[in-house]
């Protein structure tokens, strides 16, 4: 509660609609969006139910990969009950730089990300509008816990994905590239660098980015947000 409590914090300040000022008529300022638990599930015990995300994997010596726990999570609680599906743990997988995981906001429409569309898969409908993140990474070689700081910033970089936010640098060109990945002596870092970042650089918190970075066309986040049906 305390965490998500945290992110929100760096994400009601931010300006969605910054650089809009011109373009149209009453845009430029769209703040105070964030989140609040509508639930909380605490899950004590390991399911027997065979592919359950609560249980070990059938492959991989019971190891998730970080692909198919969001899968299964997502079949088991993905839900249009609510904007967001949140599911914290604490461990490592198969693929073992994996800390966190998202689908991707898209103002185009279709499944993924914050309040987004339900899709059909087989004879089922199922909501993808699901995150995990863990408490736990892994080096290659051994486990450890991430600092709570490391831990809230992961959580922002995953709800950034759910709202729209793609990583940093990856569709730029070589001087946008250097503006959204700036080097320690200038902040460090920004939450959508596609590596964890330990939060002790000042830009490694700074939600600001998310909807500056937008005005290149990297983050659809205003639009989404406009679609979003808030639930009570």
């Amino acid at each position: 509660v305390n965490m998500v409590a945290r992110v929100n914090e760096i994400y009601t300040v931010v300006n969605w609609d910054e650089g809009q000022e011109e373009t149209e008529v009453e845009r430029g300022r769209f703040v105070n969006m964030g989140f609040s638990i509508k639930e909380l599930k605490i899950l004590d015990k390991p399911s027997r139910q065979p592919g359950h995300y609560n249980s070990r994997d059938s492959i991989n010596n019971g190891v998730w990969n970080s692909n198919r726990l969001l899968e299964a999570f997502t079949r088991e609680e993905g839900s249009p009950k609510f904007c967001l599906v949140h599911l914290l743990t604490a461990q490592s997988f198969s693929d073992s730089a994996h800390i966190g995981l998202a689908y991707v906001a898209d103002t185009r429409g279709g499944p993924g990300g914050i309040c987004s569309d339900s899709a059909y898969v087989v004879d089922r409908q199922i909501s993808y509008n699901t995150v995990f993140t863990s408490a736990m990474g892994n080096t290659g070689l051994y486990d450890y816990p991430l600092v709570t700081k490391e831990a809230e910033i992961v959580v922002a970089h995953e709800y950034a994905h759910s709202w729209g936010a793609q990583h940093d640098g990856l569709d730029r060109d070589a001087d946008g590239r250097e503006e959204c990945l700036p080097d320690y002596a200038e902040g460090g870092n920004y939450i959508m660098h596609m590596y964890a970042q330990n939060g002790y650089d000042p830009n490694n918190i700074d939600g600001r980015e998310i909807s500056s970075t937008r005005r290149a066309g990297r983050v659809r986040t205003v639009d989404v947000v406009r679609q979003i049906d808030f639930r009570n």
